[in-house]
């Protein structure tokens, strides 16, 4: 981590999000948003590409990352959160609720 720049962060952080691990590709959520400037097209892509992972903790720390990510009021990325708020477990529920009145804008 010491040293590099941030693209090099950047690439590292989203080859990270392919790992069979889920420990993996959620540590590499976290580091994205860290690296990521908001609006960053990639980085919201691969954030909306975790919505679907199988381990319900990527699909939560996506949906908290995106948040971070998204230019407020973007419709797609409303319409694709809002989509996650019939997820299967609670605690991605939960974030989708708070996200949402982050993303929609006051």
């Amino acid at each position: 981590e010491a040293g590099g720049s941030p693209e090099e962060a950047e690439k590292k952080a989203l080859d990270q999000l392919t790992s069979v691990f889920s420990a993996e590709r959620e540590k590499a959520v976290f580091m994205l948003v860290q690296v990521a400037k908001r609006g960053n097209e990639r980085a919201i892509d691969a954030m909306l590409h975790c919505f679907e992972d199988a381990a319900w903790r990527v699909r939560k720390v996506a949906v908290m990352a995106i948040s971070r990510l998204a230019v407020p009021g973007d419709e797609r990325i409303v319409e694709t959160v809002a989509s996650l708020r019939r997820d299967s477990m609670w605690q991605v529920r939960e974030e989708v609720v708070r996200t949402l009145g982050e993303i929609v804008g006051t």
